[in-house]
């Protein structure tokens, strides 16, 4: 099954977007835009989740995982809860 597209004439990137949940994988979208701002945003409260997107403009280039971006990310925010719940357990 070949799940590739040709992109319209205005669609100039390829995009792929990863999606993570509190520094857990959930998606990758791929697709074609005329348009595209590459990073990564967080939203919510609570439950985090990071949308990061990567642009390219060479054929089929769209087979970015994400990993490298959301890696660092969520192994910060996971050492940052140790370290708070190792100070409200040292004043407990």
């Amino acid at each position: 099954m070949d799940l590739r597209r040709q992109c319209a004439a205005n669609e100039k990137f390829c995009i792929s977007t990863v999606t993570n949940l509190n520094g857990f994988f959930v998606t990758i979208d791929r697709d074609c835009a005329a348009f595209c701002k590459e990073g990564c945003e967080e939203h919510g409260y609570g439950l985090f989740y990071t949308q990061c997107t990567r642009c390219c403009n060479d054929p089929l280039c769209n087979d970015y995982d994400g990993a490298h971006y959301y890696r660092p990310k969520s192994s910060k925010r996971l050492a940052n809860w140790f370290l708070l719940g190792t100070a409200i357990f040292s004043i407990l």
